[in-house]
């Protein structure tokens, strides 16, 4: 199985780098290999360029500076699906550590068509922070799959089954809200979705600018 990582990002280098650090050192089951594909949103810092020359293999799309977070993703789901008809797509965010493990509980759904919203903690493990949710409430794992009605998208696996039927982001949504509307979408088509039954990744919650608005 190959699958593509989907990433974007906008002026904030060492994060990038650091996401695509934890990305690298995560197992992965045997037989399964992943491209990453990188929407760099005209970064001032030259984001795009240092992530080349520190992991030359990162596909780095060279973005329009008004993508934003959901129009980048949408720009690197595009071109990597025009590149390859690969067997499914994660998304993550540049500020989300994953885990060791993470690649075994996202790819491990007892439904292969589902797509399936990775639990997110805090850098100090001891607080959820991101994931997914029932009626607005954080779904905390508990060692099973569990089914959600929606979810955040800092890490989310999206089989090639469900991306047949579901297609890319919505053109409507810029910023946010895109992550969110998808994935109600996968509930609204029949589509299984699920949260992990682990932890599988960290991620501060803030409610700072988001970079773009820095």
């Amino acid at each position: 199985m190959v699958f593509a990582v989907l990433m974007t990002c906008y002026n904030r280098v060492d994060t990038t780098l650091e996401c695509l650090q934890h990305l690298f050192a995560s197992k992965l089951p045997d037989g399964v290999s992943f491209d990453v594909w990188l929407n760099d949103d005209a970064s001032p810092d030259g984001t795009g360029t240092i992530v080349n020359n520190e992991f030359p293999n990162v596909n780095v799309i060279h973005g329009s500076g008004r993508d934003y977070w959901c129009g980048g993703m949408r720009r690197a789901w595009d071109v990597a699906s025009r590149h390859f008809n690969y067997d499914g797509y994660l998304w993550l965010n540049d500020d989300t550590w994953l885990m060791d493990d993470a690649f075994e509980s996202l790819l491990s759904a007892p439904s292969p068509s589902a797509v399936v919203v990775g639990a997110v903690c805090n850098r100090t493990h001891d607080k959820m922070t991101y994931g997914g949710q029932i009626a607005g409430k954080l779904v905390v794992p508990n060692g099973s799959y569990q089914s959600v009605e929606s979810g955040y998208g800092n890490v989310v696996w999206v089989p090639r089954m469900a991306f047949d039927v579901l297609g890319n982001f919505d053109k409507h949504w810029t910023h946010a809200i895109g992550d969110v509307d998808y994935t109600r979408t996968v509930v609204k088509k029949g589509i299984p979705l699920l949260t992990t039954d682990r932890f599988v990744a960290s991620c501060d919650y803030t409610i700072r600018p988001v970079p773009w608005t820095d």
